[in-house]
Order: structure tokens, then C-alpha cells, then sequence
């Protein structure tokens, strides 16, 4: 499904119209339906779209799947008062198992 399939069916679920998200974001509702329409979006199309839908996964939009299933883990919670190396470490460690899962999905 192309990137405007996917918008259009975020703007249905939000029941916001191509015509309010263009008025309410100051883009051109031409270049909206175009957008909606197979052309590629810009840099400044898609960070309106990031602000004015800040609680929507807009990752879906490029890789047709959930944030949240990249390292399918939940999302860390450190204290404040936590010892910093502590933090460090564990945010190494959450590092090396990305790139060791990147590396394996890149051979395949």
C-alpha cells in the first residue's frame, strides 16, 4: 500500500477531511489530494502530518508495520534517580541487539 492509501485511511479513522488536515496544517488542499493521490510526499508534508496526528503510529506510513515491532520491546522506563552507567549500559546493550538483528535481517 503506497504512503497517500495509508494518510487516506488515518484521516477516515480521525475523521478529519483532506480539506480540514490541509487548512488546519496551511498546506494547499491541491497538493494534499495530490499527496492522497500517489505523489511522494515532502520533508515538511510529512512533519505537519507527525505534529497534527501526534498520538497515530506514522511509522506504519513508510514501512507498513508498528514502531513498536522493530525490537518488539516495551518501552523503558528509567527513573530519574537512577544511576546513570546503569542506564548506559542497558541502552548499549539495547543497541547491540539492534544492530545484531539489523545485520541478520539485512542477509536474509
Amino acid at each position: 500500500m503506497e504512503f497517500g492509501e495509508k494518510f487516506k485511511l488515518i484521516l477516515k479513522e480521525k475523521k478529519v477531511t483532506q480539506s480540514k488536515f490541509a487548512e488546519d496544517t496551511n498546506l494547499h488542499k491541491g497538493y494534499v489530494s495530490r499527496i492522497l493521490n500517489g505523489e511522494s510526499p515532502s520533508a515538511d508534508f510529512i512533519m505537519k502530518a507527525v505534529g497534527y496526528f501526534p498520538d497515530t503510529d506514522l511509522y506504519q506510513l513508510f514501512f507498513d508495520r508498528p514502531s513498536k515491532n522493530i525490537v518488539n520491546e516495551e518501552l523503558s522506563t528509567y527513573k530519574l534517580d537512577s544511576d546513570p552507567l546503569i542506564i548506559i549500559n542497558d541502552i548499549e546493550d539495547k543497541l547491540r541487539s539492534l544492530k545484531k538483528i539489523m545485520t541478520q535481517k539485512r542477509h536474509n
